[in-house]
C-alpha cells in the first residue's frame, strides 16, 4: 500500500480528514518533456523517451500518512524492534507505515495540467476556504488552517502553493498530476503489489 502526505503546518491533512479537500496536485518532475504525439494518453516522457505515470491511479485506495502519535497508538506498543514511541514515526509521519495507518482516500480521477490552468472551483476543492466579512459583505479567502486573508481564492492558493512548494512555483507553471479523491475506509480496493 502507498502512503500520501499533506502538510499539516497550513492545514491540508486536517481539511482532507474534514472532507473540506478533495484533490491534491503534485508537481511533475522537472526533467520530464510534453510528447507531442503517441500513445501515453498524459502525453508525458521522460529523457529516455519511457512513459512518465502518476504516482496514483484511479480506484487506488491511499493511506495518509500521519504521526503514530497522532494516530493515537499506544507509546508502548512494539514497532520494528523499538518502543513506539522511540520510532521516529512516533512523532514524524515521514517515517510511517502505510499499513498502521488509519485513514485512507481513494483516488477518482487522475489528469495532468499547469499549475495555473486551475479552476475557480478546483481551488475551492483544494482546501481554500472563505468566510463573509460582515462589515463590508465581501468574501475573505483563506488557507486551509484559516491562516492569513485574501480578497481572492487565486491569490490564496497561489500563496499557498508558493509556501508549500518553493517559492516562485506559481510564476514557473509547472506540470501537476491533478489527483481527485475521497475519504474511505474501504481497503477491498486495495492492490498488495503496490506495497
Amino acid at each position: 500500500m502507498k502512503k500520501i502526505m499533506f502538510n499539516s503546518k497550513y492545514g491540508l491533512d486536517n481539511a482532507v480528514l474534514e472532507g473540506r479537500k478533495t484533490m491534491t496536485r503534485r508537481i511533475i518532475p522537472n526533467r520530464v518533456e510534453v510528447r507531442e504525439s503517441g500513445y501515453n494518453a498524459c502525453g508525458f516522457c521522460d529523457e529516455n523517451d519511457r512513459d512518465v505515470k502518476p504516482v496514483y491511479k484511479v480506484g487506488e485506495v491511499i493511506a495518509i500518512a500521519q504521526s503514530y502519535k497522532d494516530c493515537g497508538y499506544d507509546m508502548e506498543l512494539i514497532i520494528d524492534g523499538k518502543l513506539m514511541y522511540k520510532h521516529p514515526g512516533w512523532n514524524n509521519k515521514m517515517f510511517v507505515k502505510a499499513e498502521l495507518m488509519k485513514h485512507f482516500i481513494k483516488i477518482t480521477r487522475v489528469k495532468a495540467e499547469r499549475l495555473i490552468d486551475i479552476s475557480y472551483t478546483d481551488i475551492a476543492a483544494e482546501g481554500i476556504q472563505y468566510n463573509i466579512d460582515v462589515m463590508t459583505n465581501l468574501r475573505i479567502f483563506m488557507f486551509p488552517n484559516g491562516e492569513r486573508e485574501f480578497l481572492d481564492d487565486r491569490t490564496a492558493f497561489r500563496t499557498l502553493i508558493d509556501k508549500i512548494s518553493g517559492k516562485g512555483t506559481w510564476k514557473s507553471n509547472p506540470w501537476v498530476w491533478v489527483y481527485e479523491f475521497e475519504l474511505t475506509n474501504n481497503l477491498n480496493n486495495h492492490e498488495s503489489k503496490d506495497n
